[in-house]
């Protein structure tokens, strides 16, 4: 498995500290979001990408297997929806990058 990966920081609240007027919701997505960055992290820096995946799929594994065949389905159209987000975030920043070498503006 490739060692390169990361969570990307802009949808990271990592290193930031929750404002006091969030909610419940927002410090648990706050919190997740920091934990599962440190464990890439941690995962990528010492050459286990390999095991944390393994661990996370497992996890999601259990979750639908324990909650059923609807929720195993709202796991994978999920992971498309993100896969499908990240791909056209990347695709932008390659074409501006492009745009700024050719001397024209962005679309």
């Amino acid at each position: 498995m490739n060692q390169v990966a990361g969570i990307s920081r802009e949808d990271n609240a990592a290193g930031q500290e929750p404002l006091a007027d969030c909610t419940p919701h927002q410090l648990a997505d706050e919190r997740y979001m920091r934990a599962l960055a440190d464990m890439v992290e941690d995962a990528v820096s010492n050459h286990r990408l390999e095991m944390l995946v393994d661990r996370l799929t497992s996890t999601l594994g259990s979750i639908g297997l324990n909650c059923g065949p609807r929720v195993t389905g709202d796991i994978l159209g999920r992971l498309g929806h993100h896969l499908i987000q990240a791909d056209a975030r990347r695709r932008a920043a390659n074409e501006a990058e492009q745009a700024k070498k050719e001397g024209r503006a962005p679309h």
